[in-house]
């Protein structure tokens, strides 16, 4: 799922080969996401691509900042070149993932590709203050500000600032489904009842409206004409 926090994942994702993959954007049209999301495609280095642009996903998400950015590039790219975008699954299409392929005018998959987990992850916190106080260790933090420790090994998170967490992570989910239901050209409504976090079968997906069609990657590859 989408996640605000900085995860040991989207920490791994941050190291792969993104400067290598910016460069092979001017020799083709196929751009390959994999694991997780590259920190950002840049709307100048897709600018340079001619013709029709093919992502090829399998990836299970990441960060909300690195998705929205890269599906903000996408549209861009969309807006100034008038040139289409085609989306492929292979084994993961999910959260981030998804999400970078909305901005795509039609997505496809393999018939054993997992789509959607269209959620996210807003805050995660581990409450370790009763065994903190079992150990006998007291934990000091002089800080301001009465919600600066959210988070925080030593200390409950109140019904206030849960309550605020839960907010700013609604606000990112109704960005995410309102994006999929401009995407598939449904309602908001119809695209926040396939929004539960959870995954589809291709032949769910696409029952749902959530991809275009199955097929073998170089059946895709011939549909396009590359």
């Amino acid at each position: 799922m989408l996640q605000h926090q900085v995860s040991p994942l989207a920490v791994v994702m941050r190291m792969l080969p993104f400067f290598m993959l910016m460069a092979q954007l001017v020799r083709m049209k196929t751009i390959t996401i994999k694991s997780g999301l590259p920190q950002r495609l840049s709307e100048q280095s897709l600018i340079r691509i001619i013709g029709q642009l093919c992502l090829k996903i399998n990836s299970p998400g990441g960060s909300a900042y690195d998705s929205d950015e890269t599906y903000l590039n996408l549209m861009d790219y969309k807006k100034k070149t008038g040139r289409p975008i085609y989306a492929y699954a292979e084994d993961l299409m999910a959260s981030g993932g998804y999400y970078i392929a909305a901005a795509s005018d039609e997505i496809y998959a393999n018939r054993n590709s997992l789509i959607g987990s269209i959620g996210v992850i807003g805050f995660q916190s581990v409450d370790a203050s009763a065994l903190l106080n079992k150990l006998g260790v007291k934990v000091t933090t002089v800080h301001s500000g009465k919600d600066k420790l959210v988070g925080a090994l030593s200390s409950e998170l109140t019904a206030d600032q849960k309550a605020q967490l839960q907010a700013i992570t609604d606000e990112c989910y109704e960005q995410f489904v309102g994006i999929v239901a401009k995407s598939r050209k449904m309602s908001f409504e119809q695209a926040k009842t396939l929004a539960t976090g959870g995954v589809y079968s291709a032949k769910q997906a696409k029952k749902n409206g959530l991809i275009n069609d199955i097929m073998r990657y170089e059946e895709f590859l011939d549909f396009l004409k590359i």
